[in-house]
This record gives C-alpha cells, structure tokens and sequence, in this order.
C-alpha cells in the first residue's frame, strides 16, 4: 500500500482557501498536519501563503498519481508537492535466495599456475 507525504498549497483567496479546506477535511484517505502560514515579509513579497502537510493512503502506486491530480484541480489548491512515497508491506516478503552464501566450487590446479613460468 502506497503512503505519501506531501505539502498541499492553498490559494491566496480567502474564500476559495476554505472550500479546499473544508473539501480536503472531507477526504477520507488523508490524514493532515498543522496548518501553517507563511507572512509576506518571509517570502520576499509573495502574498502570505497557506501550506498544509498531509499523508495520502492509497491502494495502488497508480493510484497515487491520479489521486493527486484530482486533489491539485480544486480550485482552492494551488499545487501539490510530493515530499515522500513510501509502500507498507502487509504481507512477509519471501526471502531471496540470491542472498544466500555461495558454495565455492574448487579450482583445478592449472588456475593457480602462473602461465608465464616456464614448465
């Protein structure tokens, strides 16, 4: 199951800032983090921005992608970082047995000779 971490930022517009806030809360596969708010002096005169951590579960690494598209649409949101994608394993995951040590196979003689000795 795919997990990512990501930074939503919300547009400038009060309004529209929060219909993204009140239609993100309604999404039931994010989970979200402190918002936090970047003055202008900060941002050398950027208008004052609105970013929001989140974790997006999904069932599908393709689904990731997608989901994040249809969230980044809002017109409340302005872009979409992606910081993380991590997958959770719920299954064991069978050991490869290329991992296992090899058995060395003995050399014959002649691979130690040196092959510019003379006989």
């Amino acid at each position: 199951m795919p997990v990512g971490g990501i930074v939503i930022s919300l547009v400038p517009d009060k309004k529209q800032r929060q219909a993204a806030l009140e239609y993100l809360e309604s999404q039931p596969d994010l989970e979200f983090g402190e918002l936090c708010v970047i003055s202008a002096s900060e941002t050398d005169g950027i208008p004052e921005q609105h970013r929001l951590p989140a974790v997006l579960d999904t069932l599908h690494a393709d689904g990731a992608e997608g989901r994040i598209r249809e969230l980044q649409a809002h017109a409340g949101i302005y872009y979409i970082d992606v910081v993380y994608i991590g997958f959770i394993e719920s299954d064991e995951v069978p050991a490869n047995p290329m991992d296992r040590p090899r058995r060395r196979k003995r050399a014959s003689q002649s691979a130690y000779e040196n092959p510019l000795s003379e006989p």
